[in-house]
């Protein structure tokens, strides 16, 4: 089942350190952040841990700006 974003990302916090979450507004604004941050190193990857519809959505985005 699907948890609130806060509360999934205060248990990466928690378990992983602040440094392992980050917060966005959007959907969008959080792929736009991962994608810089995946570029500023090589091999780097994103994963998107959503619903399936928003999965759906970031894997129609990445395949339309060419993401690899």
């Amino acid at each position: 089942r699907a948890i609130p974003f806060d509360e999934l990302a205060m248990l990466v916090v928690n378990n992983a350190g602040q440094d392992a979450a980050f917060q966005f507004a959007s959907p969008n604004e959080a792929l736009d952040r991962a994608r810089e941050w995946a570029l500023e190193a090589p091999r780097r990857a994103v994963l998107v841990a959503a619903s399936i519809t928003l999965a759906g959505e970031a894997k129609a985005r990445a395949a339309a700006e060419g993401w690899k």
